[in-house]
């Protein structure tokens, strides 16, 4: 099932691709690499599980998805069991990248890192306040906040997102599953 590197490696000049609805798991290093190009959507892929079973350990051997360049993608991907991150944002150059409701879990190191500059290590949000049925904090002003619930400290489930006003303030309403944490992204408005 898997190879030995990495499942996808994008090189030089890979601009605009849509890499979607694939499975991608059980490779030595990253399930996804993508070492340079912009515009990349990166949509709708299990990767390091499988569509039909989630619970399935098939992790990659580093990071489900590593970026190292500019203006792509993330969205809508089941991404689980990689030894290193679920997804890493890697490198000054490694800028405007948005990760957007994914459900990433049991990732060995965590969910998502911006690492050496990568997304200018945008701030994630603070979570000061949770009830039943409503989180509130501090982001990025004018940031999308994302809010998620997980048995750990990743975001497995996608529950939907609010806009910090000009403060950095949020809140975000709905009905909150009570034995699972809740965890926030935040994606800065450039």
């Amino acid at each position: 099932l898997g190879n030995s590197q990495e499942g996808i490696l994008m090189m030089a000049k890979c601009d605009s691709n849509e890499v979607f609805d694939n499975f991608i798991g059980g490779n030595g290093s990253n399930g996804i690499c993508h070492q340079a190009g912009m515009g990349n959507l990166f949509a709708n892929n299990s990767i390091g599980c499988n569509f039909e079973q989630p619970e399935k350990n098939l992790g990659n051997g580093s990071c489900g998805i590593s970026i190292y360049d500019q203006g792509n993608r993330v969205e809508v991907n089941t991404i689980a069991y990689n030894k290193v991150y679920g997804v890493q944002i890697y490198g000054a150059q490694a800028l405007y990248n948005t990760i957007s409701s994914n459900s990433i879990f049991a990732n060995l190191w965590g969910g998502i890192s911006n690492e050496m500059g990568g997304n200018n290590e945008l701030t994630p949000p603070n979570i000061t306040s949770i009830s039943s049925n409503s989180v509130s904090g501090t982001a990025p002003a004018n940031s999308t906040v994302e809010i998620f619930a997980d048995e750990n400290n990743q975001g497995a489930m996608f529950l939907g997102s609010v806009t910090a006003d000009g403060s950095g303030n949020y809140n975000f309403s709905d009905e909150f599953p009570e034995e699972l944490n809740i965890t926030a992204t935040a994606t800065d408005s450039e």
